[in-house]
Order: structure tokens, then C-alpha cells, then sequence
């Protein structure tokens, strides 16, 4: 609810909207109800008049169940930009056990800055609550002073300039990620779970549901981002096809632009992608996004029984795959091109998912649909050359077959924009040898 305006000339809006309000009929059981969350002053109650019934009611307890949910093994804190925000909400997490933080305005010359004036946010999650959000440029300001890299705000208004702090730069597409990953892979989803929460959009772990899913829906209710899908689990025999198939239906069920097929074994850097896909500009509708894979039918790596990709001949006897983008660093689908290569499925089709979705993207394409190819600089993790040098000069947008402690020793590069890629390359075994080798 909008706060008062005491200075002539500007609309006051509380009270215009409470006559607005105020204006509905009566309905046949009496006084219209209105639920009324988080008003910013409470005097403002008063501004209603008898035809109907406010009723106050606030978020708070909403997020507190959250964090006691999603964050209930992780340390969190719950910080408050200004004074205010901090008298009106502070309590209900004083009460609840949580350390509050408090931040205050201070003069330095000609500028005001926010700086930590209670509590110690090393370490933890931090919630920034206030109790008025228009841009969020108060709140963008106070993470800057807790040193935090992520911000997600719900705001009423076009999101201030966010700088180094924003994953999500204004007009950037939403994307959807599902993220493959096997259903005894909980460890690693734990150490690498805070690199895909940077994602521009949705991300979820894309896991096939299985006789033992206990774990998994204890997790699911704990994060809140597994993607439970009804799949065959493993390599052989198209079941990832068919995982991707199962995923791609989810992602139309939701409202995102574009959809994103990615490993789990692969660090995505979202603060550089996120600004990459809002270069492209609209439309996005027929985008397929990613780096080139090997075309080639006859490599072993398809033909060969003891390999994982392993691709019967009669499933796609032809000496080359149609034009398609690598899986493992991610490819990104426009939301009408996913749409559209449902259609394409039928035999002959290969068993390797992301085979399969070129062999559906170049189908579509000779049917006439626009597909719009672009290249992005990601590593499939096929390289010998291994990249030495601090983060500024990192050259992916993605890089796949890193081990989960490389991952979120990359993603903390990231976040303090800082550091050496080489070192995060030292938990990787094959990236070791081949810094040591060289």
C-alpha cells in the first residue's frame, strides 16, 4: 500500500486508492473483504471507509517458513536497510532466533552510503527485507555495503541500476535451465547448488524418479529445485532422450522465453551469459544458442559398445549428424522452437540426447520455421589447452567436465570478481594433469 504524501502538488496516493477501494459495492453478504499485505503505515487503515473491510495481513511469516524450510541447515541472516524497515519487520525473526542485521546512512562529502551499522553478514545467506520497494536502489545499495554478489528483488517498479551486484540485467530473456543430473548425485547438487540459484531465470535440477525417492523428495522440499521426471535413469538405450523430452514439456508448462539443457558437471558463468542473451536482442523465439558438437557418425565415441555415448548404426545410419549445439556446456531453445521440435521426434533418431534435439532442430528448419543459429563461447571440455589467468580475463561463457568443487570454487571467482581460474582447475583430476604436464 503506497505511503502518504504531505507536499503540495504531488498525487496522494494512499488516499486516492483507499476512495478507489472504498468505492467497490457492497456485496450480497455485506462489506466487500480486502486483504491488504504489509501496508506502509499503519494510519492508513483509516483512510477506508465503511463499505468495506481491510483486512491487514503481512508476508513475513511466508518467508520465515522458508527459511526455516529451504535454509534450515545453511546459516542465514535477515538484513534491514534502514531504520524503519527494521522497527517494522526486526521481530518477527528476533523472535523467530535469526541474527538481524541493520544497516544505516551515513555522509562521506557530497555522497551517502550505506554501511553495516549491527551484526556480521560473513558467511551466510542474507535476506534484505524492507518495508517499501519501488527500483530497489536502497536495497542495491545496502548489499553493496554487506558485500553481497546476488541480488533477486520483487519490485513494483523498472529495477534501479544494479551494477556488479545484478545476474539479471534489465531486458535480459527468462530462462528456464533444467540441469541433468543422476539421482545419486546429491553431493554435488549441495556444493554447486549456489552457482545454478545465479541463473536469469528458473533453474532445476532435472532428476528421473525411481523406486528409492525418498531422498529425492526430501531434498525437493528442503531446495525446492529438483525437476522429478518420469525417465528410465541412465545412459543407454535413448533414456536421455526421453529425460529431455520430459523436460522440455515442463518448460512449456512454464512462462519462460527460452529453455536451457545443461550438465550438471558444468559451471555456467550466469553474470556474463545473462548479459550475453540480452545482446541478442529480440526475437528469441527461434533461437538455438550454444558452441558447436562433433557431426561426425563414425567416431568411436558413437559406434563403439563400451562407450557411453554408444549410438546403434540403425538408429541414425547416416555418416554425419545434422548441425548441432553441445549439451554438456548448454545449448538455449526460443520458446517456439521448443514448441516445434515436438513434432520432429520420429524415427530414425538418435540415442544421445543432444544428437537428438539437432536431428529435431534440423528437421524444423528444412520444414521452414526461422531458426536462428548463434554461437556462443562455451568449452565442451575437449581441450589441451588449458586456460591460466585471473577471472577478469576468464574467456567462457560455460565450461563443462569440472568437478563439483571446482564449480563452486569458480563460482566464488565469480562472485568476488577476483582470483586465479588455475587454481579452481586444481580440483579437477584431468585439468590437474594437464596443468602439471605442462
Amino acid at each position: 500500500m503506497p505511503g502518504r504524501v504531505d507536499r503540495e502538488g504531488e498525487v496522494a496516493t494512499a488516499s486516492t486508492l483507499s476512495r478507489m477501494i472504498s468505492a467497490v459495492p457492497v456485496t450480497p453478504g455485506g462489506p466487500a473483504r480486502f486483504l491488504i499485505f504489509d501496508i506502509h503505515a499503519l494510519q492508513i487503515r483509516f483512510y477506508f471507509q465503511d463499505s468495506i473491510l481491510p483486512v491487514l495481513l503481512s508476508a513475513m511469516p511466508l518467508l520465515l517458513n522458508l527459511l526455516k524450510t529451504r535454509f534450515a541447515s545453511e546459516a542465514v541472516a535477515v538484513a534491514f536497510p534502514d531504520e524503519g524497515a527494521k522497527k517494522r519487520f526486526g521481530g518477527f525473526f528476533e523472535k523467530a532466533g535469526y541474527p538481524v542485521l541493520f544497516c544505516s546512512k551515513v555522509r562521506e562529502g557530497d555522497k551517502r552510503v550505506v554501511r553495516v551499522a549491527e551484526g556480521d553478514p560473513k558467511g551466510k545467506h542474507v535476506f534484505i527485507v524492507d518495508d517499501l520497494c519501488n527500483t530497489a536502489a536502497l536495497g542495491l545499495t545496502a548489499a553493496l555495503g554487506l558485500g553481497l554478489a546476488l541480488v533477486l528483488a520483487l519490485l513494483r517498479r523498472q529495477p534501479a541500476r544494479r551494477g556488479a551486484v545484478s545476474r539479471m540485467p534489465a531486458g535480459s530473456p527468462s530462462v528456464w535451465v533444467a540441469v541433468f543430473s543422476r539421482r545419486s548425485d546429491a553431493a554435488a547438487r549441495a556444493k554447486t547448488r549456489a552457482m545454478w540459484r545465479g541463473a536469469c531465470g528458473v533453474a532445476r535440477f532435472a532428476v528421473c524418479r525411481g523406486a528409492d525417492e525418498e531422498g529425492l523428495v526430501e531434498e525437493n522440499r528442503r531446495f525446492g529445485d529438483l525437476l522429478l521426471l518420469d525417465c528410465p535413469e541412465g545412459y543407454g538405450e535413448g533414456f536421455l532422450v526421453q529425460k529431455l523430452w520430459a523436460a522440455l514439456e515442463a518448460f512449456l508448462a512454464d512462462e519462460s522465453e527460452i529453455f536451457m539443457k545443461v550438465d550438471d558437471d558444468s559451471f555456467v558463468a550466469w553474470s556474463r551469459l545473462c548479459g550475453h542473451l540480452t545482446g541478442l536482442g529480440p526475437p528469441v523465439d527461434f533461437l538455438y544458442a550454444g558452441v558447436p558438437d562433433m557431426v561426425n557418425r563414425s567416431d568411436w565415441w558413437f559406434n563403439s559398445s563400451e562407450s557411453p555415448n554408444f549410438d546403434p548404426w540403425e538408429n541414425w545410419p547416416y555418416d554425419f549428424y545434422p548441425f548441432h549445439m553441445a549439451g554438456g556446456p548448454g545449448y538455449l531453445l526460443g520458446r517456439s522452437l521448443a514448441a516445434a521440435v515436438r513434432h520432429f521426434k520420429e524415427p530414425p533418431m538418435s540415442w544421445n540426447e543432444d544428437k537428438a534435439m539437432g536431428i529435431a532442430v534440423s528437421r524444423a528448419r528444412e520444414s521452414g520455421l526461422p531458426v536462428r543459429h548463434v554461437y556462443l563461447h562455451m568449452d565442451d571440455g575437449e581441450t589441451e589447452s588449458v586456460f591460466r589467468g585471473p577471472w577478469s580475463e576468464y574467456p567462457f561463457l560455460s565450461q563443462h567436465q569440472l568437478s563439483a568443487e571446482s564449480i563452486a570454487c569458480m563460482q566464488k571467482l565469480e562472485t568476488s570478481d577476483s582470483g586465479r581460474v588455475e587454481e579452481c582447475y586444481l580440483l579437477t583430476a584431468w585439468l590437474r594433469e594437464l596443468l602439471e604436464d605442462s
